[in-house]
């Protein structure tokens, strides 16, 4: 159904981060990237609409957090990793969870 949405309205960031969603709940692990494009192209479409930034930023967050944990378990990329987590502390600076991944990957260096 989300598919169709996206055919139908393609510069529509919701649908997108629906497929997203419904794509992680199909792969809870993430070992199969389901997700992962969806994501990718949530936060391209969503940071194109710059007069209207708030309105995303949870579905930003939520993606960056996705992308982050996916390079680190899956892709093992480290610097992917950081990269991700960044961008969700330059939106919430106050995030835990980002501020614990953030403290863990720095201990790690």
């Amino acid at each position: 159904m989300f598919a169709k949405v996206i055919e139908l309205l393609p510069t529509w960031p919701n649908g997108i981060l629906w497929r997203a969603q419904t794509n992680a709940q199909l792969d809870p692990d993430s070992k199969e990237g389901k997700a992962k494009p969806y994501y990718e192209k949530y936060i391209e479409v969503a940071l194109t609409d710059t007069a209207n930034s708030d309105k995303y930023k949870t579905g930003l967050i939520e993606s960056y957090k996705y992308l982050g944990s996916y390079y680190y378990l899956i892709d093992k990329k480290p610097d992917e990793c950081r990269s991700y987590w960044k961008k969700v502390l330059e939106i919430a600076p106050d995030d835990k969870q980002a501020k614990q991944v953030m403290d863990g990957l720095n201990q790690k260096k």
